[in-house]
């Protein structure tokens, strides 16, 4: 066959050169020649080749003679003739076609194409371009370079002849030229299998910027400089290889570069300077042509200049744009990412409201491309959204398009959408009208506005984007725009959940090797999460807008699918703020706009400022009003009142898209269940569906009998058959809660029950008659479908079951107790795994809430619970081994009530367990049974079942003495639970239980329960061992006295108001239970006195001792007289007793407690008030402290060995308290023998005669501290003269005789006793080490200080004298043992001690009274002259050993003593004739220390002279002081003799000073030296007075200031000889 093509080609050839031979003939013989030549070159190649030859060898000679049979063609060309030509072309396109033509004749051919083009002839267009495409498109030819340039240069003049077939031919051939050259460069990549480029990019040199790239092939080459010269036409510039192009439009540019930008990518991908011409030429391109759409504004004014001339956007360049912008963003995004960057954003400026409504059009086509390819978006989020200082472009596109969408229906709702002259309503504009169906409509703030339906859309073709025969835009149908819009945006959700789901929930479908794309997986999943956080909320926002707008069931289903898709993508990427802003979009609109907004307002709170879930309330509202309504209900009561609402059909279609996302989506809600669960339960109670058996939602039709709720609901025909559906889906939702893992099941029951709390809380309205059910009734279905992991979601169900137990409201508190019961009894009855009575934690969990409704006040609730244990008691007892205790416990709870028929019931219940199921029952909860018995005999409402549960504890005790030894044997094998009690622990329980009883306000019930104790210790307690006695003492019988004596403390005092005749003694509650008091205490004392061969030997028996004198010690200090005397009594007994005896031989320490005891009860007695209370009715009676006090004599006896300083001092502490405490007025007569007398009282007696036990027996070991405690114990008594005690705050007025009530107990005579038994005492033991060490001596003295001050105080002379002998005999036996340790500091502090005493004395503060006798003045005086006289012999004599302070305050003293002249208030007044003596004692013994002492001053030079000489000139600058005061007082009276005489006292006085002068002088001159400096000069300054006194009347007077004066002379040469 080919060998016949071969031929024929052969013929074919000849036939042609024949034709054009005689064509030529006449006229161009070097063509016929040419001819003739080729016929026979022919002729001859096929005589050679021969019939056996192939078709390889006709070729190739064909081949190698080639240039010869093309001559007569080429030459033929040159003849413009028509039909010569036309032959010559057709033969040359034969011989191209059979590949015979080789490169080199390439050329001339083009030449002949190109001068046939010249000759102009027409009718030969269609066959050069028919030449042409055959010559570029031939293998062998391999047209490249300048000749393939010519040839497309030729094709392009041809595209713009005036011929429209011409043309378009031209233009076809144009493009399949362009597609020839890169398919070559593709065949050539794929031959050298080059890969893509990921090098350095190629940047030519500025010289080499437009030519070819060098190193490269021809079709590299070729490719480069006609992808080069299209961007240079298209952009109005002249080529660079294509030259002699005239003419190029810029459409017929776009489109030849859209079709190498979207067939040959790889090329791009491969060479790098391709990826240059894209970068630097293609897209500088585009840039540049978006420049006038960009600028252009719709209804912009007009430029201000004729010259400027506004450059508007041409539709058919502005369309091929955006479809070569398309192709760049979907194909070469990785390549140009900034310049992708800048298209989108140009391509999103083009949905501007100001920009032509074609240009929108064209761009919300060009978006909706790129809505449908989910990597590209992902791929836009890559590039973009994840880099740091990038341009959030997905984010941007997609609040572009949502804006989009906002702003066309604001213009709609505003008529300000463009109609005339852009769009034009119908379908007779549109070219595909006959599929055009009737538009859908959406509404929008009262505006109907049309939206073309998804079908319609498609089958347009992308309108305005394959217009590419328009001029201008054409008119499209309205609805349009929009509905492309709507459909993007839905494709941009669907698209974005592809990318989740296939990357981050199903990522095993996209990465085979997980190893290996480990990292990538997470950033793709990083990538998905950033591509939902950018745009969640501009999602949110148009997604309810267009929810809100839907009018129809379809659209709306949409925009439902897409918002359950958005709310899963959030919840499975976490993002909860996401998830919950969906979730409450698409609750929301399952409820009326004026209801659901205030429901979710607290939910929509942190979203951010500019989101707007829906439109507004009114907006929404009229929305609404388009729909059909199909349900009319009350609205869920809450806070506000109940109003009617209505439910429309989209309505009820968003809530089946809530609970589709419930079914489907349930593991993701998580803390969004709160949001669904109360959209469903607003709806439930709309719809009026009520809860039944097993929490089930139906349809419940009310009857008329029954009473209005408040909540009556009209449903429509159309919901009626929705409603079984709505309930069966709404239980599956709560089914499909088997299937959630435990986190999302826990989310689900915290969202009950917080939906619950609410209800509960709006319940608490009383004018709430019904609640919601809803959250109740579905904790109890989710209970009991999840039966099978029942343990997970127990606690948190049956917990929050039981807050609604305890709800006020009745309907609320029955579906609380239906649902923990049924939920108890199915648990129990359900068959585990492992059985209950294996698995007592288990059983112990289920019964827990059952137990826990004992804690519930409602009665109904309670009758419920009591109920349900007596079935699960006949049930399943078999079962319940372990949960014994809790079902006691509910039984017990039963006497909690008021009820008597709660109380009657759990007795029948308690019966039953201890007549049948005693023996079954395990040994270790017999003490729980005990217990229970215990509360019915506590309980107060049946009297009767108080007495019989006493007699079942009898039963109770019989059973376990009879079974003693199975119990302990059963006891013995549960040793180790540590709830098993040993058999002991029950006996002692039961005793516990017992004395409880003992406790009972009744005193029948008392005395019945102490009756049967001590029968059942006395009976029983034979099996009881040493341990158990211990533990009887201690946890029963020590216990039961601690209850008596509480309750004895609390007991009322009122007298009671029976009509029951009692004693007086026992009228009241507190009289009752002191009688208990005292009975318990002796029997106590009792079981002590006949056990004691059981006790002594108990481990616990010294502390034992230690508590009974406890309780001694509390009964001793109540206010009950009859108490606290028979626990003196009692105490008593006990110092007293033989087993005292016998203890005291054995061990002292149980003395010693006795005596804490006892010093304890002295604190608490002798206790001073914290508060100033004028009426102490409760003060302890002094026959009450006698007696107290006289019991430490017989205690001293016992603890004397053990006596120690701490126990003085508290014995001090109990002893002084006692003394403060007043006598009440009315009994003074019975407990102080003599009211006015100085004798002490027998409780100051008894502590006198303990003072004097205690000193008496000292011992040795405490020699060193107890004396000095005594004397200060003593000397505090001293201080009770001057300052009579007080009992803490009470006032002086209170503690007086005769009107008020209380009386003090003179304290003087027991301060003098005080008084002189420290003075005894110190004779004793003044040289003691430790009296010496503790300077007694000085605290007697300030003992003393205050009683010596009181000289004349009438009412404490006889404590003034006493205090003054005290001093003398203090002194004389003190001052020698100072003396003795004067060089120790013991007395430092003493010398001012005496001071002050002695000055107080003898100078006392007040003046003497005017009714002061001359006995007791003259026995005063002696009194002074008397301690003169101690001082002159005991003090001064020994200044050596005195410090010289002292001696200086004496001197002063003795001078103000011997002076008559007193300095009061600054003012110097002239005492005479008082206390002569004194002042005479006074001044002898300064004159003697003065003159004496000067004498021996002379003779003695031993270490004594120094104070000698100290104490002298003490005394001569005291005498010569007092003789200076003398004279001049004297002078000044004898100025005055003429009127007032000058006494003789004070004559007499001032002779003797003058007297005393003369002798000192005298003295001095004879020893001049022995007087210092300072002696001299006060005596030369009283030279002036002795001059002034020579003018008194008195001769004798001026005799003796003669004889001073004359003494002068001397004393001015001594003077002068002692300078």
């Amino acid at each position: 066959m080919a060998h016949s093509r071969e031929k024929k080609l052969i013929e074919v050839l000849q036939g042609d050169l024949r034709s054009l031979s005689n064509e030529t003939k006449k006229k161009y013989p070097p063509v016929k020649e040419a001819s003739e030549s080729a016929i026979m070159k022919i002729r001859t190649m096929s005589a050679t080749c021969g019939e056996t030859l192939g078709q390889a060898s006709y070729l190739q000679s064909l081949q190698k003679s080639c240039a010869d049979l093309l001559q007569p063609f080429l030459m033929g060309c040159d003849t413009k003739s028509l039909t010569i030509i036309q032959l010559c072309l057709t033969s040359i396109q034969r011989l191209i076609n059979y590949e015979i033509i080789d490169p080199s004749l390439a050329r001339n051919v083009a030449n002949v194409l190109w001068q046939v083009y010249d000759q102009g002839i027409e009718e030969l267009q269609l066959r050069l371009l028919q030449t042409t495409l055959v010559l570029l498109t031939s293998k062998r030819s391999a047209v490249a370079g300048d000749i393939l340039s010519r040839a497309l240069v030729l094709c392009f003049r041809l595209h713009f002849t005036k011929n429209e077939v011409t043309n378009h031919t031209a233009e076809a051939t144009i493009r399949q030229v362009v597609a020839v050259v890169f398919d070559r460069l593709l065949a050539e990549d794929k031959l050298r299998n080059i890969e893509d480029c990921n090098g350095e990019p190629y940047i030519p040199k500025n010289s080499e910027k437009y030519s070819p790239p060098p190193n490269t092939t021809s079709a590299v080459r070729d490719a480069y400089m006609l992808l080069q010269d299209l961007c240079q036409l298209v952009n109005a510039e002249s080529p660079y290889w294509l030259i002699g192009i005239t003419e190029m439009t810029r459409t017929f540019g776009l489109e030849l570069l859209e079709a190498v930008l979207k067939n040959y990518q790889p090329i791009f991908n491969k060479h790098a300077e391709f990826k240059f011409l894209l970068k630097d030429r293609v897209c500088a391109l585009v840039i540049k042509l978006f420049s006038p759409n960009i600028k252009h504004r719709q209804g912009a004014p007009s430029p201000p200049s004729s010259t400027q001339v506004q450059e508007k956007p041409f539709f058919p360049i502005s369309m091929r744009l955006l479809r070569v912008v398309s192709i760049l963003l979907k194909n070469y995004l990785y390549c140009l990412v900034t310049e992708s960057e800048i298209f989108i954003s140009l391509l999103l400026k083009f949905l501007d409201s100001d920009k032509p409504f074609w240009q929108r059009a064209l761009a919300i086509e060009v978006l909706q491309q790129i809505c449908i390819e989910p990597e590209l978006l992902r791929s836009f989020c890559c590039v973009y959204d994840m880099k740091i200082h990038n341009n959030k472009i997905f984010r941007n596109l997609v609040s572009s398009l949502g804006s989009f969408i906002q702003n066309i229906m604001a213009a709609h709702s505003l008529n300000t959408f463009p109609t005339s002259g852009d769009v034009i309503n119908g379908a007779s504009t549109f070219p595909t009208a006959p599929l055009i169906v009737a538009p859908l409509n959406l509404y929008y703030k009262g505006v109907s506005i049309p939206l073309l339906p998804i079908g319609s859309i498609k089958n347009s073709k992308n309108l305005y984007r394959e217009m590419l025969d328009k001029v201008e835009p054409p008119p499209v149908p309205d609805g349009y725009v929009l509905g492309l819009a709507f459909y993007a945006y839905l494709d941009l959700v669907e698209g974005l959940a592809s990318i989740i789901n296939s990357n981050v929930l199903n990522p095993e479908l996209t990465t085979p090797n997980r190893t290996q794309d480990v990292e990538n997986s997470e950033e793709l999943i990083n990538v998905c999460k950033e591509m939902l956080e950018t745009v969640w909320c501009e999602m949110l926002s148009v997604l309810s807008l267009l929810l809100d707008s839907c009018t129809d069931e379809s659209t709306a289903g949409s925009v439902l699918k897409c918002i359950e898709l958005c709310a899963a993508l959030c919840g499975h990427l976490v993002n909860v703020p996401a998830r919950d802003a969906f979730i409450t979009m698409l609750c929301k609109a399952c409820l009326p706009a004026h209801y659901a907004l205030p429901i979710f307002n607290a939910s929509l709170a942190y979203l951010p400022q500019k989101i707007m879930i829906g439109s507004e309330q009114q907006e929404v509202l009229n929305s609404s009003l388009q729909q059909q309504v199909v349900v009319m209900g009350q609205s869920l009561v809450t806070n506000s009142s109940q109003i009617s609402v209505m439910l429309t059909a989209k309505n009820i279609q968003c809530m089946q898209g809530v609970l589709n996302l419930a079914l489907c989506h349930g593991s993701i809600l998580n803390t969004s269940w709160q949001i669904l669960l109360t959209t469903l339960q607003h709806l439930v109670w709309i719809l009026g569906l009520k809860p039944t058996s097993g929490g089930q939602m139906a349809p419940n039709p009310r009857s008329s009998s029954e009473p209005n709720t408040g909540n009556n609901t009209v449903l429509t025909t159309a919901v009626l058959t929705d409603l079984p559906i709505l309930s069966s889906k709404l239980s599956k939702v709560f089914e499909a809660s088997k299937d959630l893992d435990d986190v999302a099941l826990h989310h689900l029951i915290n969202a009950l029950c917080s939906l619950s709390l609410e209800a509960m809380d709006a319940a608490y309205n009383n004018n709430i008659k019904e609640p919601s059910l809803f959250a109740v009734a579905k904790l109890l279905e989710t209970g009991l479908v999840n039966m099978c992991r029942i343990e997970i979601l127990w606690r948190p169900v049956s917990g929050h079951l039981l807050e609604v137990c305890q709800h006020p409201n009745s309907i609320l508190r029955e579906w609380g107790a239906e649902g923990v019961t049924s939920l108890v009894k199915s648990a129990i009855g359900f068959k585990h795994d492992v059985s209950l009575s294996e698995n007592p934690r288990m059983l112990h969990m289920f019964l827990h809430p059952l137990k826990q409704l004992s804690t519930v006040s409602h009665t109904d609730v309670k009758q419920k619970q009591l109920d349900s244990t007596l079935q699960i008691l006949h049930s399943s007892g078999d079962i319940l081994s372990s949960g014994w205790p809790d079902l006691l416990y509910i039984v017990e709870s039963a006497t909690e009530t008021s009820s008597e028929n709660l109380i009657r019931t759990g007795f029948r219940s308690l019966q039953l367990i201890v007549s049948d199921f005693l023996p079954s029952m395990p040994c270790q909860y017999l003490k729980c049974c005990i217990n229970v018995v215990t509360k019915f005999g506590l309980q107060t409402q049946d009297f009767n079942i108080s007495l019989t549960a006493i007699g079942l504890l009898w039963s109770v005790s019989d059973f376990m003495f009879q079974n003693s030894e199975r119990i302990s044997e059963n006891l013995s094998k549960e040793e180790n639970s540590t709830e098993s009690p040993t058999m002991e622990e029950l006996w002692l329980d039961l005793f516990v239980k017992i004395s409880e009883l003992c406790m009972d306000g009744r005193p029948a019930v008392r005395k019945s329960a102490g009756q049967t104790m001590f029968s059942t210790i006395s009976t029983h307690g034979s099996i009881l061992v040493p341990a158990a006695w211990d533990k009887a003492i201690w946890d029963v019988l020590f216990v039961l006295m601690d209850n008596v004596q509480n309750a004895c403390d609390s007991a009322s005092q009122e007298r009671s108001n029976n009509d029951i005749l009692m004693h007086h003694s026992r009228d009241t509650a507190q009289k009752q239970w002191q009688e208990t008091l005292v009975l318990t205490l002796a029997g106590l004392s009792r079981i002590f006195k006949l056990k004691q061969n059981i006790l002594t030997d108990l481990p616990r028996f010294s502390k034992a001792w230690e508590k009974l004198f406890a309780y001694l010690e509390k009964a001793a200090l109540c206010n009950s007289s009859e108490v606290s005397g028979a626990a003196m009594c009692s105490f008593e007994d006990v110092l007293l007793s033989d087993l005292s005896k016998g203890l005291e031989s054995e061990n002292t320490q149980l003395w010693v407690q006795a005596w804490e005891t006892w010093c304890r009860i002295g604190v608490s007695v002798t206790k001073s008030p914290s508060s100033d209370v004028e009426d102490l009715d409760n003060v302890i009676s002094q026959s009450y402290l006698t007696s107290y006090v006289s019991l430490f004599c017989t205690l001293y006896k016992h603890i004397q060995s053990k006596f120690s300083l701490q126990n003085f001092q508290d014995l001090e502490n109990v002893l002084v308290g006692a003394v403060t405490i007043p006598v009440r007025w009315d009994s003074a007569a019975f407990e102080l023998p003599v009211l006015s007398g100085f004798h002490l009282t027998p409780l100051q007696d008894e502590v006198i005669r303990s003072i004097n036990l205690v000193q008496k027996n000292i011992s040795s070991e405490s020699d060193d501290e107890m004396y000095p405690a005594i004397f200060r114990y003593l000397l505090k008594n001293v201080e009770y003269a001057s300052k009579p005690p007080r009992y803490g705050k009470l006032s002086d007025k209170i503690l007086q005789n005769g009107k008020h009530k209380w009386l003090c107990p003179n304290c003087t005579p027991f301060a003098e006793y005080s008084m002189g038994l420290a003075v005894e005492l110190y004779k004793k033991t003044a040289c003691h080490k430790s009296v010496i060490q503790h300077d007694v001596l000085t605290l007697i003295l300030s003992a003393l200080h205050i009683p010596l001050s009181k000289r004349h105080n009438a009412k404490t002379k006889s404590t003034w004298l006493l205090a003054v002998d005290s001093l003398m005999h203090v002194m004389q036996t003190g001052m020698p043992v100072v003396r003795q340790y004067s060089q120790s500091s013991y007395f430092d502090k003493l010398w001012d001690v005496l001071y002050q005493c002695i000055e107080n004395f003898l100078f006392p503060v007040s003046q003497t009274p005017a009714d002061l006798s001359v006995e007791e003045q003259a026995t005063q005086e002696k009194l002074d002259v008397k301690l003169v006289q101690l001082l002159k012999n005991e003090v001064l004599p020994h200044n050596s050993s005195i410090p010289s302070k002292f001696i200086s305050n004496i001197i002063e003293m003795l001078n103000k003593g011997s002076s008559h002249i007193v300095t009061m208030n600054n003012t110097d007044i002239h005492v005479h004739g008082a206390r002569e003596l004194f002042r005479q004692a006074c001044f002898d013994t300064l004159l003697q220390f003065s003159i004496i002492t000067k004498k021996s001053n002379s003779k003695s030079n031993d270490s004594h002279n120094s104070h000698s000489t100290e104490l002298t000139d003490l005394s001569l600058e005291s005498l010569i002081k007092q003789c200076h005061t003398s004279l001049l007082s004297y002078l000044e009276q004898d100025r005055l003799t003429l009127r007032y005489p000058i006494p003789q006292e004070q004559v007499n006085d001032t002779m003797r000073l003058l007297q005393f002068m003369d002798t000192l002088l005298k003295s001095l001159i004879e020893n001049p030296k022995s007087a210092d400096q300072s002696f001299w000069k006060q005596f030369l300054d009283l030279y002036p007075v002795l001059v002034n006194c020579i003018s008194c009347s008195s001769p004798e007077f001026r005799t003796w200031i003669a004889k001073l004066l004359l003494h002068y002379n001397t004393f001015i040469k001594i003077e002068h000889l002692c300078v």
